[in-house]
C-alpha cells in the first residue's frame, strides 16, 4: 500500500509492522497475531520498546495548551459544520461562552479566540451544546515574575497580624517551635515560686532568731 509506512520487515523482506494514516491519527498493523503459535515476536527484545513506541506515537496528535495572548489557534478536529452552525468556546464553571473565529484550511479547520480568553483553564469547544473537544489555555511563562518577594512586602500584603518565619534565619527551629507552642512561661513561674519560697524560709528563720 502506497499510503503505508513499513516500520519493520521480515527476513524475506515482507512488511511485518506497518503504519497507516487514519483521519487525524494513525493505525499500526502487524502482519500476524501475537499468539506464540504464529510468531515469537512477544519474546523478542524489541517487543516492549515497540509496544511503548506504538502507545506514544499518537501523542503528537494532541494539541498542546494554547498560550493566552499569542494569537495562536487550535485545531477544530474533523468536524465540518453544516449550514449556519457555529462553534462555541465554553467554560461551564462560570457560564463563559464566546463565538471564536474559524478558518477552513487543507488540514481541516483552525479556531482562533484572539483576546477573548484571558483566564487559564480548560474550555470546551461545542456545537449546538455538544462537546467536540476540550481545549486548555495557559498563561505565557514570559509574563511570570520569578523574583522572590521580600519578607516586609509579604507582611504588608497579608493585611492581617502575622508572623513570617525567615528560612535563612539560624534560629529557624526555635522560631517554628515558638510559633506553634507560643512563649512558654512555666519555667519562669517555677523559678519565681522557688525564689519566693527561699525568701519565705529566710524570713521565718530571721524572725525565730
Amino acid at each position: 500500500n502506497r499510503r503505508s509506512d513499513v516500520l519493520m520487515r521480515l527476513e524475506n523482506g515482507s512488511p511485518f509492522l506497518q503504519r497507516f494514516p487514519f483521519g487525524s491519527g494513525q493505525v499500526l498493523v502487524l502482519a500476524s497475531p501475537l499468539d506464540p503459535q504464529y510468531t515469537s515476536f512477544p519474546q523478542h527484545a524489541l517487543f516492549v520498546p515497540v509496544m511503548l513506541k506504538m502507545a506514544l506515537s499518537g501523542s503528537s496528535e494532541i494539541d498542546p495548551p494554547v498560550v493566552i495572548g499569542q494569537g495562536a489557534g487550535f485545531s477544530s478536529g474533523d468536524t465540518l459544520l453544516p449550514g449556519e452552525q457555529v462553534y462555541h468556546l465554553v467554560r461551564p464553571s462560570d457560564g463563559f461562552d464566546i463565538l471564536p473565529e474559524f478558518r477552513q484550511n487543507e488540514s481541516g479547520g483552525t479556531v482562533y479566540v484572539h483576546d477573548q480568553v484571558r483566564q487559564a483553564g480548560t474550555y470546551q469547544l461545542q456545537v449546538n451544546k455538544q462537546l467536540l473537544r476540550p481545549v486548555s489555555f495557559n498563561y505565557d511563562r514570559k509574563e511570570s515574575d520569578l523574583r522572590p518577594t521580600e519578607i516586609d512586602e509579604v507582611v504588608r500584603g497579608l493585611q492581617v497580624p502575622a508572623d513570617v518565619v525567615d528560612s535563612q534565619s539560624p534560629d529557624l527551629t526555635h522560631a517554628i517551635t515558638r510559633a506553634q507552642d507560643g512563649i512558654q512561661l512555666w519555667k519562669y513561674c517555677i523559678l519565681l515560686a522557688l525564689l519566693f519560697l527561699a525568701i519565705e524560709v529566710a524570713l521565718i528563720r530571721l524572725i525565730r532568731t
